[in-house]
């Protein structure tokens, strides 16, 4: 498929992708077609580089970007500013299965009171079909709380705002920690909600 904001392309094999081993950090963190990933931080903190480094190891991505410039590489690429053509991406994403669905700027298209049953469903049950998702975003209050709570990888890139800090704490308790990241040399902390694992990694 071209880039463009029509619905993903259906020629693109349907084969699951096994779990994936990303090289960042101080080791490997496996990640598979059906993990639910969130990256959060401010502009130019890392989380495009970050990505980058994993989602090019799956075999079947969908990639959604208000940016052009941005994962040139995936075949499958929507760019778009609209809430609606995002939705049924995903509703055709969850349907197809087998793929991992990357909203990046996720704020762009949602705020923390979106209800749509498109986006319910793939970030509650899109894992029974195989079908993992990845959303990127710089205003972390802007996400609906499901994005939260159903993460199960999460990187939180350093931030002072006190909004931010205070909703990570309410998930995840790792404000303290998140705070005292260097923001310059682009560290996040990494939750493994499954394992309970946390370190610190650099994009």
């Amino acid at each position: 498929m071209g880039d463009n904001n029509s619905v993903m392309d259906d020629t693109v094999p349907s084969t699951p992708s096994p779990p994936t081993k990303s090289a960042i950090g101080t080791g490997p963190i496996r990640l598979g077609t059906p993990s639910r990933i969130i990256l959060l931080g401010e502009g130019g903190s890392g989380k495009t580089f970050m990505a980058d480094s994993f989602l090019r190891r799956f075999k079947r991505v969908l990639v959604i970007t208000t940016d052009p410039t941005e994962f040139s590489w995936c075949p499958n690429r929507v760019v778009t500013v609209d809430t609606e053509t995002v939705l049924a991406n995903m509703e055709k994403a969850f349907k197809a299965g087998n793929i991992m669905v990357v909203i990046d700027d996720a704020d762009v298209y949602f705020t923390r009171f979106e209800d749509d049953n498109r986006l319910k469903t793939i970030l509650a049950v899109g894992r029974h079909r195989n079908c993992g998702w990845c959303i990127m975003t710089r205003r972390t209050q802007d996400l609906p709380p499901l994005c939260f709570k159903q993460a199960n990888k999460v990187f939180i890139f350093q931030t002072d705002y006190p909004n931010d800090l205070a909703l990570y704490e309410d998930f995840y308790m790792v404000s303290a920690e998140v705070k005292n990241l260097n923001r310059e040399a682009h560290e996040c902390l990494f939750i493994d909600r499954e394992t309970r694992e946390k370190r610190v990694l650099v994009a």
